[in-house]
């Protein structure tokens, strides 16, 4: 799994959670890998999984890495519409 970095620059109804990354429905994929510490963001849209993968270092403070997930998961928010998204995470630090 690695850190996704993705510019949001359209509407999105489907992404796909895969050990390469993340996929989007136009065949889009992106990511970078940090480190050895997993954290997951998950939800559900029109019962289709979507996520993002983590992988930070374990210099990253915890804080940082919570503000990475919120921020990301805020992007998703914005992009997709929300209506039919529950986004909840799960964080597993390095510590």
């Amino acid at each position: 799994m690695s850190l996704v970095v993705i510019p949001f620059a359209e509407r999105l109804s489907v992404v796909r959670l895969d050990s390469s990354g993340i996929s989007l429905e136009r065949g889009i994929s992106a990511g970078v890998s940090f480190g050895t510490s997993v954290g997951v963001s998950a939800g559900v849209l029109n019962g289709v999984s979507v996520g993002v993968a983590f992988k930070v270092s374990s210099f990253f403070p915890v804080q940082l890495t919570t503000k990475i997930m919120f921020n990301i998961i805020s992007v998703v928010r914005h992009t997709i519409n929300t209506s039919f998204l529950d986004i909840f995470f799960i964080l597993v630090s390095p510590y």
